[in-house]
């Protein structure tokens, strides 16, 4: 019967004082049970610092996930920031490419009018009713030509 007076305060969660008083309307308590009361009262204190330290190291591991949690926050936004530079110089890349190609269009169309121009112009004078030039052009000369007419250089 004796523990079942000394349970009461603890199950009941009742502060220290307020157990105490509960105690006390049970009658006088014999000096055994005085220690009982003493040595809860005591495990009740340790666990009210145990509960204060639990607490701390909670607060303190909860303010290390924020910090972590805002540093992986600024990692992200600066990985999105490394993403869409990387994507303005793919992009500026591309559009160096395409003003090159542009620049060389002209030169490339004059290559192939002046290719044009020599073929129209072989063609001609391979006709058969074509008057053929004055001195004989060598068979490895024509080959030449055409060689060089459809390779593109002149």
């Amino acid at each position: 019967m004796r523990m079942h007076q000394l349970q009461i305060p603890q199950e009941w969660g009742m502060s220290q004082p307020a157990s105490h008083g509960a105690v006390l309307c049970f009658g006088e308590l014999s000096e055994e049970q005085k220690v009982e009361l003493e040595h809860s009262q005591r495990q009740m204190k340790h666990r009210e610092w145990e509960v204060n330290q639990l607490r701390e190291k909670l607060s303190e591991m909860s303010s290390l996930v924020g910090e972590k949690d805002r540093a992986l926050k600024a990692a992200a936004e600066e990985l999105r920031g490394q993403e869409d530079m990387s994507n303005l110089e793919d992009e500026a890349h591309r559009e160096a490419e395409d003003k090159a190609l542009l620049r060389e269009a002209p030169e490339r169309m004059q290559l192939q009018l002046d290719q044009e121009k020599r073929l129209q112009q072989a063609a001609k004078r391979d006709k058969p009713g074509a008057t053929k030039p004055l001195c004989s052009v060598k068979p490895r000369a024509t080959e030449h030509v055409a060689d060089a007419v459809t390779s593109g250089s002149s």
